[in-house]
């Protein structure tokens, strides 16, 4: 059975979002609803340099389908939208290929805005899906409000990591986050982690590694409200989680 990963920058936590997210392919004008990079960084992929991107890990190898992307949609920020891109897809994080170079269109600063089909990547495999700025729309940085990858279920290959094999899985704590974020590792504490979370510029502001509590408790109160990906690696598993700090 087909199905739709919607890898979004913010959880619904309005009723009006949900609303607005439901109402055919219309999406919230919010800024925290974005991901936005005002400084590049080095990419994934080392063909890419320093650049603006952006990467999603879908958790294991699927057959990958049509896609649908929102360009940022703020008011006085669309020119902040990706305009041409490059689409590049690995199954292990460290080896790329490129998919597809394509053009966005300006987004247009409303409410009914409903985003655009994108590529069409039937046909594909991969676990890591990269989408590489390479011009906007104007302005010193690069943005995307949603990206939705149509899963076609797995791929006819040896899955990278199986979290059931090494018995490791993560649940949030209280999210979305105000002055603590909270976490627990469904593992035996004996196993060693690494854990870091990235901001939307793609900076790490806090990370630990050779960590073995399952509860873990990080301070946010110093960190602005926005969305963060939460990244933890244990052996060959990787478990990337987006998150959310808003402060009351």
């Amino acid at each position: 059975m087909k199905s739709i990963y919607i890898i979004s920058f913010l959880a619904c936590v309005l009723q009006i979002q949900v609303l607005a997210q439901c109402q055919q392919y219309r999406h919230s004008m919010k800024l925290d609803d974005t991901w936005i990079s005002c400084n590049t960084s080095t990419n994934p992929n080392a063909e890419r340099g320093e650049s603006h991107w952006v990467m999603y890990d879908l958790g294991d190898i699927y057959k990958l389908g049509r896609t649908h992307i929102w360009n940022i949609n703020q008011n006085e920020r669309s020119g902040y939208g990706m305009s041409d891109i490059v689409i590049d897809v690995s199954n292990d994080g460290s080896n790329w290929s490129e998919l597809i170079s394509t053009s966005l269109q300006r987004a247009a600063e409303s409410s009914f805005y409903e985003g655009e089909a994108g590529p069409d990547l039937t046909g594909s495999n991969a676990r890591y899906v990269l989408i590489t700025g390479l011009s906007n729309h104007g302005g010193s940085c690069y943005g995307l409000n949603e990206v939705r990858i149509e899963n076609l279920g797995l791929a006819d290959v040896t899955s990278i990591a199986k979290l059931n094999d090494v018995n490791f899985d993560l649940q949030l704590l209280g999210h979305p986050y105000d002055q603590e974020i909270m976490w627990e590792t469904l593992a035996d504490i004996s196993e060693k982690y690494n854990y870091s979370i990235i901001d939307q510029q793609g900076k790490v502001v806090i990370q630990n590694q050779n960590y073995h509590n399952k509860v873990v408790r990080l301070n946010a109160k110093d960190l602005p409200n926005g969305t963060y990906v939460l990244s933890i690696k244990s052996d060959d598993v990787v478990i990337s989680e987006v998150i959310s700090i808003i402060h009351q």
